[in-house]
């Protein structure tokens, strides 16, 4: 996992002081400071003087404290930014890939993106592809630019995903009909997630069919109940969709138009 370090502010030291009960020991150290003061100072005056200025110094602590945490503090998660905007963030090998996005705790509507490396440096996309042994078609890989993300999409269970920024949507569009005439199935479910009572066989052998989802063309397998288990669109020309649940195809579609996204 990629640990996301917190940043110390202001408003957190003063908070971790305030809670931790160090005040007063602030306070006593800013007092034995003031205390230090030049020989002309007549003794009988010195103790007074400090007292006073380390008061002052209590009340304008406080007076910073509770200023800053009367502020409206953000309760929403780190966003990572990314083809669309996400709440966690992980690494993991080729293999491994799959049990993360499975394996994550996500809350319901939290997206976690996993980025797939070996040996502490993260693939490219073809890479990727090509480290899982898919029979990609030639033409995808090729078209295959910039930015990627596979992740997961928490609901009653984790869904994944898997984002493309492609160079051409002709070609990406033309890849993707031939790849389903393969292992499209075969390859992608396994990684983004299977469905009890839905075997590979059965999804090998159905046709994916065109359907409109939340005004999107795209391509749909259904299983023999109609359960709709794998579908491919573009969000973008440049962004090609692959997920395994249409709850997730709408969340997808929200964030991609967030002021987070990017767009290679």
């Amino acid at each position: 996992m990629i640990d996301i370090p917190t940043l110390r502010t202001m408003r957190s030291d003063a908070a971790d002081i305030a809670r931790s009960g160090q005040l007063s020991h602030a306070s006593l150290i800013i007092g034995r400071n003031l205390q230090k003061q030049p020989t002309e100072i007549k003794k009988n005056w010195a103790i007074p003087v400090g007292i006073l200025l380390t008061l002052l110094a209590t009340i304008l602590l406080w007076i910073v404290y509770y200023g800053m945490s009367s502020e409206t503090i953000p309760t929403t998660p780190i966003i990572i930014k990314g083809i669309i905007p996400a709440e966690k963030v992980a690494a993991a090998s080729p293999e491994n890939a799959a049990r993360e996005l499975r394996a994550a705790k996500l809350a319901a509507g939290t997206i976690i993106r996993v980025i797939p490396a070996v040996n502490d440096f993260s693939l490219t996309a073809s890479e990727f592809l090509v480290q899982l042994k898919f029979a990609v078609p030639e033409g995808l890989t090729q078209t295959l630019s910039g930015e990627y993300l596979l992740g997961a999409h928490g609901l009653e269970r984790n869904y994944g995903f898997l984002l493309l920024s492609v160079r051409s949507y002709e070609r990406a569009y033309a890849s993707m009909l031939a790849w389903e005439g393969g292992s499209l199935a075969r390859d992608l479910v396994p990684l983004l997630g299977t469905f009890e009572g839905t075997t590979l066989r059965e999804l090998n052998t159905t046709a994916f069919k065109d359907e409109v989802l939340k005004n999107v063309d795209v391509r749909a397998l259904r299983d023999s109940k109609g359960n709709l288990r794998l579908m491919y669109g573009f969000l973008h020309p440049t962004i090609l969709a692959i997920a395994i649940d249409v709850g997730t195809w709408t969340e997808l579609l929200a964030r991609f138009t967030s002021p987070s996204a990017v767009i290679p």
